[in-house]
C-alpha cells in the first residue's frame, strides 16, 4: 500500500505544478509593535491580497486608556 500512494503522488505532482500560477516563496521575518490603546488591531498589515493600508479604517484609539497610561 505504501508504494501505491507514493507512485500516485509522484504522478500527480507534475500536474499540480503545471496548474500552479504562482509558487510562493517564504517571507522574511517581520515584527509588528503597537500601543495597547489601539483597539481592533491584531498585528495584520492588510485585509486582503495587496490591500494595505485599508485595515486602518477598522481600528480605533481608546482615549481613556491612552490618557491613563500616558500620564
Amino acid at each position: 500500500m505504501t508504494l501505491n500512494w507514493r507512485k500516485n503522488f509522484a504522478d500527480l505532482v507534475p500536474y499540480i505544478l503545471e496548474q500552479s500560477w504562482v509558487i510562493p516563496t517564504p517571507l522574511r521575518y517581520t515584527y509588528v509593535c503597537w500601543w495597547p490603546w489601539i483597539k481592533n488591531w491584531n498585528g495584520e498589515l492588510s485585509v486582503g491580497f495587496h490591500n494595505s493600508p485599508n485595515y486602518r479604517k477598522y481600528e480605533w484609539i481608546d482615549q481613556d486608556m491612552k490618557r491613563e497610561m500616558t500620564r
